[in-house]
């Protein structure tokens, strides 16, 4: 069990069930009707598609990460292949079954939504993670993988929020993406950051392999653009965010001391955790915000 623990990364079901919320918060927001069974299943979604992924990049980035020393508990999979707590089979077999229970989760959300929106999101969020990590397309090898990322976080997650409790995309708040798809992208760099000698060594053609240091210069301008448009477009931030936002900005700021760290550093490991945290915190405010 212990093993299996390890290999859920479950603290990365943040990352998973702010985004899923906001849309969600919106599709109430917007006039929806709260219902237990819809949040229960959404974020049952939520959790099923966030253990496909972890396996199933487990299993396809097996050698990358033998080879790699820089990892951190943010980065660098979970682990359990190269310390041998789990075999290949094990996790291939979890991926399938969790990739499964994702798109049945996302039909039984089409029944209650009367949508079958829910439906495509959870076979193109199943999708993605393919096209991110197996031959042949691979972009996490060939360049692109961020993007890919931000894709399904950003976009496939909330509108799977929204439509699980609305049932219809025609009133969907599409100028959030202004906000949600920038700290995305500036997420899925940051967290490639620790992992860039491997990366390298590899071929991965990641954003901080392509890009270099200037890699970190481009998720501080990332976050700092997200956090003046959250400011920009939803002033007067709610009172109950104002600690969020207060938040995010020192997060933001806070990456500007480990900009010169190098990969093993300590500096990196806090620059990772901070580009996390102006994420979760720029999510956390519009969360808040939509909530009614």
């Amino acid at each position: 069990m212990a093993s299996w623990i390890k290999a859920a990364r479950l603290p990365s079901q943040t990352y998973i069930f702010l985004p899923l919320l906001l849309g969600e918060a919106v599709a109430l927001n917007h006039g929806s009707g709260f219902s237990i069974s819809r949040f229960v299943t959404v974020h049952l979604f939520g959790l099923a598609i966030q253990l496909y992924i972890v396996f199933a990049n487990d299993y396809a980035d097996q050698e990358t990460d033998r080879n790699n020393v820089t990892f951190t508990p943010f980065s660098g999979g979970s682990r359990v292949l190269v310390d041998g707590d789990l075999t290949p089979f094990q996790i291939l077999k979890a991926a399938r079954l969790m990739a499964l229970t994702s798109i049945g989760l996302g039909m039984i959300l089409g029944v209650m939504a009367g949508s079958i929106v829910p439906i495509i999101m959870a076979v193109l969020g199943v999708l993605l993670l393919f096209l991110y990590s197996y031959r042949p397309v691979q972009l996490s090898y060939k360049g692109g993988g961020e993007l890919l990322q931000m894709i399904g976080v950003g976009i496939v997650l909330p509108v799977m929020g929204y439509t699980a409790f609305s049932g219809r995309l025609d009133s969907f708040p599409w100028e959030i993406l202004f906000v949600v798809l920038p700290t995305q992208l500036a997420c899925a760099i940051g967290t490639a950051e620790p992992d860039e000698p491997s990366d390298r060594a590899d071929q991965k053609k990641t954003i901080p392999v392509l890009l270099g240091p200037l890699s970190r210069k481009l998720v501080v301008s990332l976050h700092s653009l997200t956090a003046l448009q959250i400011i920009w477009l939803f002033t007067p931030a709610p009172v109950d965010g104002l600690l969020l936002l207060v938040l995010l900005v020192a997060s933001v700021i806070g990456q500007l001391f480990f900009m010169r760290s190098k990969a093993g550093d300590v500096g990196v490991l806090a620059f990772t955790f901070l580009s996390i945290l102006s994420t979760l915190t720029s999510m956390g405010i519009l969360c808040l915000f939509f909530w009614p």
